[in-house]
């Protein structure tokens, strides 16, 4: 039995890893919208999403993430979480999102279960006891400049 079109079922004939996604519709649709954030008015397209993706991927590779590192992803909903999480999963990296202040009673337990190769947040959580107690690096983003003026990447920081 053959799923069609509006068929719940998960066919891996069809699967298509999120980098070449990109590649194709980088090459096809540069100038088409691929991200919108209504809040704060910004748009990527899909030729910008791409090298912002590569960019992040290339930075995360440098910072020793590779396939199968667990990186746990804790920053609020927006477009630089979603970079971040593509370029992740364009190193084959495994993404843990994660919500501590909703969990924040048993965070210790919980990271400690995760053991993060890497912690990737916001500034606002800077100084965060329970983020600070664990062995992994924290790299701190800021927000993605619609000027398309990186930010000066360092040991600490994502460029975007």
């Amino acid at each position: 039995m053959t799923a069609g079109p509006g068929s719940k079922r998960f066919d891996p004939g069809n699967y298509v890893p999120v980098g070449d996604l990109l590649a194709l519709h980088r090459v096809r649709d540069p100038g088409k919208p691929a991200l919108v954030d209504l809040d704060r008015g910004v748009t990527l397209s899909f030729g910008v999403l791409a090298g912002l993706v590569d960019s992040v991927a290339l930075q995360m590779w440098g910072r020793g993430v590779c396939k199968g590192s667990r990186v746990l992803l804790h920053m609020d909903n927006s477009i630089e979480k979603l970079v971040i999480w593509f370029a992740l999963w364009r190193i084959g990296a495994v993404v843990c999102p994660l919500d501590l202040s909703f969990i924040r009673a048993t965070a210790s337990q919980v990271l400690q279960t995760i053991e993060p190769d890497l912690v990737v947040t916001d500034a606002s959580w800077s100084g965060q006891n329970f983020l600070e107690q664990l062995s992994a690096p924290i790299i701190y983003c800021d927000e993605w400049r619609p000027d398309n003026q990186p930010a000066a990447a360092d040991s600490t920081t994502i460029g975007f």
